[in-house]
């Protein structure tokens, strides 16, 4: 038996490709879905990747069987969308991208602000958690009081 392999796009349904209304909310479920692991400047010759995963679908493209277990809604920590899925699945996100976002938002909200070593200021670095100057102005002037 073949199953069908789907693509999956932003804010369409995985199988229909039709985009999702505002106030509809989707149904999560598993999919099989093409992952291109090749580099996006290399013409399409090689492989593509079937993976199953979480896919979003929309209320005409759902099976009865989907239908009957899919019945807990969330709301997805990345985004803020809600969500149709089954009432054992854990996961807080829709997404990969969307869990992606939600690490981010944690981990910033989890860091504490640092003490900008030129004007002693207050941060919260975006990228190195061990970030010593608060912008690019603060960074030259420490350099250039350090050449003299």
């Amino acid at each position: 038996m073949t199953s069908t392999v789907y693509s999956l796009q932003p804010g369409h349904c995985t199988r229909c490709s039709v985009a999702f209304p505002a106030d509809a909310a989707p149904f999560i479920v598993s999919e099989t879905v093409a992952r291109d692991y090749l580099d996006p400047s290399i013409p399409r010759i090689g492989r593509i990747a079937t993976v199953k995963a979480s896919a979003p679908v929309c209320e005409a493209c759902l099976t009865d069987g989907e239908r009957t277990w899919c019945t807990a809604e969330m709301v997805c920590e990345g985004c803020g969308d809600r969500k149709f899925v089954h009432p054992r699945d854990k996961k807080a996100t829709c997404s990969t991208a969307c869990w992606q976002r939600a690490r981010r938002a944690r981990i910033q909200r989890e860091r504490p602000p640092l003490k900008c070593n030129v004007c002693a200021t207050f941060f919260f670095p975006k990228r190195r958690a061990d970030a010593k100057y608060c912008s690019n102005l603060c960074r030259q002037l420490a350099y250039r009081l350090r050449l003299g």
